[in-house]
């Protein structure tokens, strides 16, 4: 139920709706004009926008998609009213990651789960180094109202520092 909302980001022209003002970029950017303090947001047109939400699809062999239920978010949006549908199972396995691997991780994250046992097993498709930061915060981990928020910048830069060249 958590990832609902994946639904409604795979749904093309959902940045932009000209059918309803509660559109994404209108709800997710629009109105928030510098989100964390970024004077230039980059993105011009709901167009634009709605670039950064195609990682949801980009690859849906490798992505499993979680079923939509009745009475869900994503039916709860007009005009992104999405059917009921059981879902689809991942249909290639990614394979290993072979990088090395920071997973940041908001405990108190709504959508993400990501302090949960099968997310903690991410671990396990990582073959480099890998670290796992946890923080006191939701989804938002770089947002200014996250008290952890110095944790979490430590964090990234010491794992950039620690992985690269000298």
């Amino acid at each position: 139920m958590a990832s609902q909302y994946f639904a409604l980001f795979v749904t093309p022209g959902s940045a932009g709706s000209t059918y309803n003002p509660i559109s994404f970029y209108n709800l997710l950017w629009k109105f928030n004009q510098k989100p964390y303090g970024v004077e230039e947001t980059g993105f011009e047109t709901p167009e634009d926008f709605q670039k950064t939400l195609w990682w949801y699809d980009a690859l849906p062999q490798y992505m499993a998609m979680p079923p939509v239920f009745a009475g869900s978010l994503a039916n709860l949006f007009p005009p992104f009213f999405i059917k009921p549908n059981p879902g689809h199972a991942q249909e290639v396995q990614a394979g290993k990651v072979n990088v090395p691997t920071l997973y940041g991780c908001g405990n108190e994250d709504s959508s993400i789960k990501c302090n949960h046992p099968y997310a903690l097993a991410t671990k396990d498709y990582v073959t480099k180094d890998y670290t796992y930061l946890e923080a006191n915060c939701g989804h938002q981990m770089l947002s200014p109202s996250n008290t952890d928020l110095k944790k979490v910048t430590d964090g990234i830069i010491s794992h950039i520092v620690k992985h690269s060249p000298s």
